[in-house]
């Protein structure tokens, strides 16, 4: 499977992972305004989601980036991701979904560029 694929891939998964993070981030915003859940992993979630998303769209442009964007994600998601334990499924999954999203990212970003740089 050539990384085009890979690539093209793993972007609609990080589509379809903010879709789910739209529906149910008002539920999460809440969950921290009531005090169910704290503020720190409130502002991860949220940090690492933009992140996610801002390292796609530049994935997706094709710019000149080392995957650390991605990195922030999969780490900020990752510690957040113990937090949410105590919520439905639904909100662990969706968190963890995006670190391991950010971790792929960061594998696809590294492949890819190898690749422009071969190709120069």
């Amino acid at each position: 499977m050539k990384i085009d694929t890979i690539k093209n891939i793993m972007l609609v998964f990080i589509l379809i992972q903010f879709v789910l993070n739209l529906q149910y981030a008002h539920t999460i915003y809440l969950l921290s305004s009531t005090g169910a859940l704290a503020l720190f992993p409130f502002l991860f979630w949220m940090i690492g989601s933009l992140s996610l998303y801002i390292a796609a769209i530049r994935l997706l442009l094709k710019r000149n980036s080392h995957g650390k964007l991605f990195i922030l994600a999969a780490g900020l998601l990752l510690i957040c991701t113990s937090s949410l334990l105590p919520f439905p499924p639904i909100y662990v999954f969706l968190v963890t979904l995006g670190a391991l999203l950010g971790a792929a990212g960061w594998w696809v970003n590294k492949k890819y560029r190898k690749d422009l740089v071969h190709m120069k």
